[in-house]
């Protein structure tokens, strides 16, 4: 379980042993961080850079502190992790110019792509799983934004049906939206 308190002991424990970190961070660990979901989230995804091994051993000597003196709370030892690297490769073109600074600790700094980025990996993770829906609630994304991703996101698996799949999830999702909005 990785919350916004997690990340400041992590934060203290870095500065203890002279680290430092600076990263892109996505998924619900980002989503946690910008106050879009409030929900404590299973990791925080690193697209960039590749987690150097003097990070990933603190990051897991961390978990394995923080696990020993929490009974209730268990933080995975690969809480910290580039899950998502692959993802570097299909984001458009220019992404890491429109990056948002989200977390300034005294040993680490992280950031977040743009909303639109964001929002495009958010999809195109939904599209391929459900467990993504609330996420996708929580952002509020209204339809332009939405369509606007229809077409990288239909274009990011090759499988022939992936784009038809696409469309009907990206339509469910619109519907989702409406009737949020109206609900509330």
């Amino acid at each position: 379980m990785f919350t916004e308190e997690i990340l400041d002991g992590f934060d203290k424990f870095l500065v203890k042993k002279n680290l430092t970190f600076s990263g892109v961070v996505i998924g619900g660990g980002a989503l946690l961080l910008l106050k879009v979901v409030s929900r404590a989230t299973q990791d925080l995804d690193v697209l960039d850079p590749d987690i150097n091994p003097n990070i990933k051993k603190a990051s897991e000597d961390f978990a394995a502190e923080f696990n020993k003196n929490n009974s209730e709370k268990i933080l995975l030892i690969d809480w910290l992790n580039n899950g998502p690297v692959s993802l570097k490769r299909e984001l458009p073109e220019g992404w890491r110019e429109s990056l948002d600074l989200i977390y300034r600790g005294d040993a680490i700094k992280l950031f977040t792509l743009s909303r639109d980025n964001l929002l495009k990996s958010k999809l195109f993770a939904y599209v391929d799983r459900d467990v993504d829906l609330r996420d996708l609630i929580k952002m509020s994304p209204n339809k332009d934004e939405v369509e606007n991703s229809y077409e990288w996101v239909s274009q990011r698996d090759g499988h022939p049906g992936w784009p038809k799949h696409a469309r009907g999830k990206f339509d469910d999702l619109i519907l989702i939206l409406e009737k949020e909005r109206k609900d509330k």
